[in-house]
């Protein structure tokens, strides 16, 4: 259980170094943990209880989805502005 917690704490990072980007996901993941959210903060607030680990775990897959749909829609632009080959 604690290896998974260090996996979702290295990909929390990611929402912690765009601070100004995640604000709102992550004020809402320390409201619910009752805990200011760092990445050193991380593993500790998810081993408390199961509803903290759960909340952690929403927020990390809410900013992997949220970039993995920015990703979609880069490439989707990328190819359209490609010229097509004659």
């Amino acid at each position: 259980m604690k290896n998974h917690a260090h996996r979702y704490a290295a990909i929390a990072a990611i929402g912690h170094r765009s601070s100004d980007r995640w604000w709102r996901q992550r004020r809402e993941l320390e409201v619910k943990t009752d805990k200011e959210f760092t990445p050193e903060t991380a593993v500790k607030t998810m081993l408390e209880s199961r509803e903290k680990w759960d909340a952690v775990c929403s927020y990390v897959v809410n900013v992997l989805k949220i970039r993995e749909e920015e990703e979609r829609q880069r490439q989707r632009v990328q190819r359209q502005q490609v010229p097509a080959d004659n």
